[in-house]
């Protein structure tokens, strides 16, 4: 059979080049739409991941800002003077360096404490 032959050749009246070609076109057209449906799915996905993380972010600085609020110095000074009844500490109790050696040993401090300078 010749490709002449094979070209003109009909089945119930259409050429069978015609037949292949509609078969490519439709083929094309189902894989076309087939990656734009799944296209349209991972944009979907990829939205939904975007949008959660932005939502973390949010719960993120939240936490961050509930933390500073917990640990911040005024707040833990009254609940510490409130319920274990601890105060500041006096800077007359304070003692300079080269004097923790001898309290370490158990003698008292010296008589004029300083406070250690910075």
């Amino acid at each position: 059979m010749s490709l002449r032959s094979f070209l003109t050749r009909r089945v119930r009246g259409v050429r069978v080049v015609n037949l292949m070609a509609l078969t490519v076109l439709l083929t094309l057209a189902v894989t076309s739409y087939a990656f734009k449906t799944l296209a349209e799915a991972q944009s979907a996905d990829t939205a939904d991941i975007q949008s959660q993380i932005t939502l973390e972010g949010k719960r993120i600085r939240l936490l961050k800002a509930e933390l500073s609020h917990l640990e911040s110095p005024g707040r833990v000074e009254t609940l510490s003077s409130q319920y274990l009844g601890l105060t500041a500490a006096d800077p007359k109790h304070e003692i300079a360096v080269q004097d923790l050696a001898r309290v370490a040993q158990g003698a008292p401090p010296p008589p004029q404490a300083k406070a250690p300078t910075s």
